[in-house]
């Protein structure tokens, strides 16, 4: 393998599996909990949704960390270059979405833990194995929605940051983490 104006296929692939998954994890949620509280049966089943969607964020998060750094050697150079600050500003704003993508899901299983609840993932049902404490409970709870908050004001300013570097600074930072066109 050797470095080119894109970001490898392997990345470019779980970056954007990795954006659907998030984007499902927070539409099933908002289902569940505004628009069809007045549905049990059907809430639920957007509710396990979520708890599915947001299992496989967290996989693939550790998945996209790991091949993230057995490829480090292989990421295209921004041309034209931007500024040392920025460069540690998106360094950080990608480490920050790294780490809540894996406090989100774990504080939501502390959640349901505490809670007693079990957590129902489709493949399999993970029965509560903590002490129950509603206190606790509340607590991950907190942490696990206004992480998932903190969340998207990430992936706002990550795209932001990169949207107006394809725009307004005409560079190649976009275009390296697009699929590659087939030939026709």
């Amino acid at each position: 393998m050797q470095k080119t104006d894109k970001y490898p296929s392997i990345q470019i692939k779980i970056h954007w599996i990795t954006f659907v998954l998030v984007m499902c994890t927070y539409l099933w949620v908002w289902l569940a909990k505004y628009v069809l509280v007045s549905f049990p049966g059907v809430d639920h089943f957007f509710w396990l949704l979520h708890f599915f969607f947001g299992a496989l964020v967290f996989v693939f998060t550790c998945i996209r960390f790991v091949v993230q750094k057995l490829l480090q050697k292989y990421i295209p150079d921004v041309v034209p270059p931007i500024a040392g600050w920025q460069y540690w500003t998106a360094t950080v704003v990608k480490i920050f979405l790294i780490l809540v993508y894996w406090i989100i899901p774990v504080a939501g299983y502390l959640y349901r833990c505490k809670k007693g609840a079990t957590l129902d993932l489709y493949v399999k049902t993970f029965t509560a194995r903590c002490e129950v404490d509603m206190s606790s409970a509340q607590m991950w709870h907190a942490i696990h929605v206004n992480t998932a908050y903190l969340a998207l004001a990430l992936i706002a300013v990550h795209s932001g940051f990169v949207l107006f570097n394809h725009y307004a600074r005409k560079n190649n930072m976009l275009l390296r983490m697009m699929p590659r066109r087939k030939s026709k």
